[in-house]
């Protein structure tokens, strides 16, 4: 179910098979949805000891149950590669909220990469040099579910690497985001080393722009 959400371009957190129906947005037979409720009726109580009044849930479920339980979940499976094999159809990125359940529309290569000059031009950080992004954003191979790499450059810092990230307002961006900061000597110095780091479209306010690599930057990245 949540391979066919992914495939219609949408990331939904739910664990209820009668909620990741709901929030398909396809039309979704009644049976499927009998189905569904049945399946959600077995998620618990077959795992616990004292789940029953009396006894152990064996004595509670047998073959008939079993053969059931399979009979419903071919079903949805049979109904989830239908909708898999049919063309796709994507609408606009969008955010919406189901019965308490987020359900998000995943922002397109293009929208990220916009989100991310706008989010840098904005950030307000001591000594920014510049801000880029590295991994599958960059390389042009991202899927719905893809977080996007940061790097950013700084003229300085005094807080170890692992704590720099913690002034960014990642929370800011559409998709979830990693942080790489590095002073600029630091970065110079991987680049003397022949670090190879792929980067694109790396703008901070004007102040700096790392070079895009194809498919990575060969000797080392490199700020200018």
């Amino acid at each position: 179910m949540k391979a066919l959400h992914l495939h219609l371009g949408q990331v939904v957190w739910a664990h209820a098979v009668m909620r990741l129906l709901e929030e398909l947005p396809l039309p979704v037979p009644e049976s499927l949805r009998d189905a569904a409720r049945r399946l959600d009726a077995y998620s618990i109580a077959p795992r616990y000891p004292d789940a029953f009044v009396e006894g152990p849930p064996a004595r509670y479920f047998g073959p008939q149950q079993s053969e059931e339980a399979i009979g419903h979940a071919r079903a949805i499976l049979e109904f989830v590669h239908a909708a898999m094999v049919r063309p796709l159809r994507v609408t606009s990125a969008s955010t919406a909220v189901n019965g308490g359940s987020p359900l998000r529309r995943w922002p397109n290569r293009e929208a990220v990469l916009t989100a991310v000059t706008e989010w840098a031009r904005a950030l307000d950080l001591p000594g920014l040099f510049a801000v880029g992004v590295f991994g599958s954003y960059a390389r042009g191979d991202w899927s719905v579910g893809s977080d996007v790499d940061l790097v950013v450059i700084v003229e300085y810092s005094t807080r170890a690497p692992i704590e720099r990230p913690i002034d960014l307002p990642l929370e800011r961006l559409p998709v979830p985001a990693e942080a790489l900061v590095y002073t600029r000597e630091e970065w110079d110095f991987c680049a003397a080393a022949g670090a190879r780091l792929v980067a694109a479209r790396l703008h901070a306010r004007g102040m700096g722009t790392v070079a895009a690599g194809e498919p990575a930057l060969r000797g080392g990245p490199r700020a200018r």
